[in-house]
């Protein structure tokens, strides 16, 4: 997954944070311009490979698409909760059963479609190839 967000406003939340920068952090904006261009390029290069979000969307919400397609990807016994019983059908481990209901995929699927999903048309995405 490609969590893509313009440079300026990536760098701007962390000057926000108030914590200080890391070694990358501290590079300059056409660096960062560079990189993401580098990962859009390869999103676009294998579009079944990578699921490209929009990192401007709310926090929850760019969470809640991630964690719905790692969900999808897992095998159909974890998302039903059928993974969740021991060997002898009971809760794993002796332990409590876990109360948590199934995925609901068709929610997952409706919040993965859109254009917000895919890779942007290289005719939007100015490549950082020659």
């Amino acid at each position: 997954m490609l969590l893509d967000l313009d440079p300026s406003i990536g760098l701007g939340r962390v000057a926000d944070r108030g914590a200080g920068v890391d070694r990358l952090e501290a590079e300059s904006l056409p660096f960062h311009e560079r990189v993401r261009y580098a990962f859009l390029d390869l999103a676009s290069a294998e579009p079944g490979r990578y699921l490209v979000l929009d990192a401007n969307r709310p926090s929850d919400t760019v969470a809640e698409m991630v964690a719905d397609r790692v969900a999808m990807l897992l095998p159909e016994a974890m998302r039903t909760g059928a993974a969740a019983q021991g060997p002898d059908g009971g809760p794993p481990h002796g332990g409590e059963q876990d109360s948590e209901p199934a995925l609901d995929l068709p929610e997952a699927t409706r919040l993965l479609e859109g254009p917000l999903s895919t890779v942007e048309s290289r005719s939007t995405v100015q490549s950082n190839r020659p």
